[in-house]
């Protein structure tokens, strides 16, 4: 209309998962649960549509009063076509951004996994992982299945630190290559 175009969104309250991260510190079990199984299922509604989100964080995840995700932002979002030949901008967080996203290497579904492994890190260990640039040069990281946070499952705490790989081939490629080392095999 008026010859432009608009987005419309729905108005959506709450707070961000990096505000509830800076007023209780780290999430427990049934917390991480109740926002892993959605971002996963919305994650993988957005890679079937043949796009990326590049900035998952926990400033990017609102949280409803119930503790319900919404994934925002998706100033970063891209096509992700198969064979893309032009070179993404580089739009990151550090701490959050996978080492491709550094770079001129492609970007998959695998991208979005680094930055959501990330930030689930973040939400268990109640810090973000070291930096993926800082890791190529001395990876300092501290695996989740290694500090076996307690009452996590294992499988999630390997599905973490699995999407956390520094090299983009050592990481689950989709949302469904994921979901079995995360102990997830069905979508809930």
């Amino acid at each position: 209309a008026n010859g432009t175009a608009y987005i419309v969104m729905e108005l959506l309250s709450g707070e961000t998962l990096e505000e509830r991260l800076k007023r209780v510190g780290m999430l427990g079990p049934a917390d991480v649960d109740k926002i892993l199984l959605p971002l996963l299922e919305g994650l993988e509604q957005v890679h079937s549509a043949g796009f990326l989100h590049r900035d998952i964080k926990p400033a990017n995840i609102l949280l409803n009063a119930q503790g319900n995700p919404t994934l925002i932002d998706f100033g970063a979002s891209r096509a992700a076509m198969a064979g893309r030949t032009t070179a993404m901008t580089a739009i990151f967080t550090p701490g959050y951004a996978a080492a491709e996203q550094m770079t001129s290497a492609k970007q998959g579904p695998y991208t979005d996994i680094y930055g959501l492994s990330a930030t689930l890190y973040h939400a268990i260990a109640g810090r973000a992982p070291p930096g993926a640039f800082d890791r190529m040069l001395n990876d300092s990281y501290e695996p989740l299945a290694k500090m076996a946070p307690p009452k996590f499952a294992p499988g999630v705490c390997a599905g973490i630190d699995a999407g956390l790989a520094v090299i983009a081939s050592e990481r689950p490629q989709t949302i469904a290559d994921w979901r079995p080392l995360l102990g997830m095999d069905v979508a809930s």
